[in-house]
């Protein structure tokens, strides 16, 4: 290593001891989700360079037309900038936790069923139809025990994926 790229080394030392260390604004960087209005995130950020009171007003970007997402107080996401615009953050890249994040396709959007689900519901209903028996004319004699009605349906709509 030179002399000059020690004292340039050392000197970038003393810059950063004093004004702290330079904040990348072409990273993106963790944040928690505090609360949501439509397509703006409240965030707290993890970094404490950019953490202050927390950043509000933040859009979502997740990069799909149409789609929406409703997100819970507690989901992690990544805050970015725009242009490296320390005045326009986004947020996007939200952690895999499910429990946090709903997405809807359209904005008449209900909760779609999932197919396995209704498939067993279906030979549930289907074994139950098979399985049921009457009394015959006769009323001393039975043809089999009678068995009870079929009970209600469960619901098999999905609860993370909403479409129209």
């Amino acid at each position: 290593m030179s002399d000059f790229d020690r004292v340039k080394k050392h000197l970038a030392a003393v810059v950063e001891i004093l004004v702290g260390k330079r904040l990348d604004y072409s990273a993106l960087y963790p944040a928690k989700v505090v609360r949501q209005s439509g397509n703006l995130l409240e965030v707290i950020p993890e970094d404490d360079r950019i953490k202050g009171n927390g950043m509000a007003s933040v859009p979502i970007r997740h990069g799909l037309p149409g789609v929406t997402v409703e997100v819970s107080q507690g989901a992690r996401v990544r805050i970015g900038f725009e242009n490296q615009d320390p005045k326009k953050p986004f947020a996007a890249l939200f952690d895999t936790d499910a429990a946090f994040v709903t997405v809807c396709i359209g904005s008449n959007a209900e909760f779609v069923a999932l197919a396995n689900l209704v498939k067993s519901e279906l030979d549930n209903i289907q074994t139950k139809y098979d399985l049921h028996t009457h009394l015959s004319a006769a009323p001393t004699m039975p043809t089999s025990p009678p068995t009870p009605l079929i009970a209600s349906v469960g619901s098999v709509a999905a609860t993370k994926v909403k479409a129209e």
